[in-house]
């Protein structure tokens, strides 16, 4: 994440443009995830050249490009953009007629209304990373952070182990510790996973068949 912070302070870059799309099945690092948000951002002029320094250390505002007028806001070098219309002319407001059509009588057959079957409403699109039965939550949950997983249907009776009740050890399968919690069932379905820091022990049960 270094080289995108030394490009946004990047002394000579003033331009950015970004977009944002989400893709339904995405391979980041090697696993799929599915519904991923995909943002890019370009920047102008480019900079986080090899063996350079973003900016110098120095006053703020001190040596900012002679055409930014000496303009300084907020510590940075600032420069008015302003946008000036062009005066309209007979060629900007000329209107193109459309040719009128020939007169043709065509006889049209009466349509048949046919009934239609009614369109299924989309599930709401989560960002989430698709996972096995016996995937663990030291596997995935690395970090600070941890992610929305999609278990699959079938785990009910799957031999992946469990260490815990309400709060489970990080050696436990993702899925089956949902099915234990009561947040899933054997048809599967989507989990969030939240660290909750050093637990002295575990307690041993059995809840909803696992």
């Amino acid at each position: 994440m270094c080289t995108h912070y030394t490009q946004i302070v990047w002394a000579t870059t003033n331009k950015i443009g970004c977009a944002v799309n989400t893709c339904r099945k995405m391979t980041v690092w090697g696993e799929v995830w599915e519904n991923a948000v995909y943002f890019v951002c370009n920047y102008s002029p480019k900079g986080n050249w090899i063996g350079e320094a973003p900016y110098k250390n120095g006053r703020p505002c001190s040596e900012c490009p002679p055409s930014y007028g000496g303009g300084c806001r907020n510590n940075l070098c600032y420069r008015e953009e302003t946008y000036t219309p062009k005066p309209e002319t007979d060629e900007m407001n000329e209107v193109e007629t459309a040719p009128i059509p020939e007169e043709n009588h065509v006889w049209l057959q009466p349509r048949v209304m046919r009934p239609t079957k009614p369109k299924k409403t989309s599930a709401v699109n989560y960002m989430t990373q698709v996972v096995r039965c016996d995937t663990k939550m030291k596997d995935r949950c690395k970090g600070s952070t941890c992610n929305r997983y999609q278990c699959p249907a079938g785990c009910l009776n799957h031999k992946a182990k469990i260490f815990g009740t309400l709060f489970y050890e990080s050696s436990s399968s993702i899925c089956r510790a949902a099915i234990h919690y009561g947040i899933l069932d054997d048809k599967g379905g989507l989990v969030d996973i939240t660290r909750n820091g050093k637990v002295p022990f575990f307690v041993k049960s059995e809840r909803h068949g696992v």
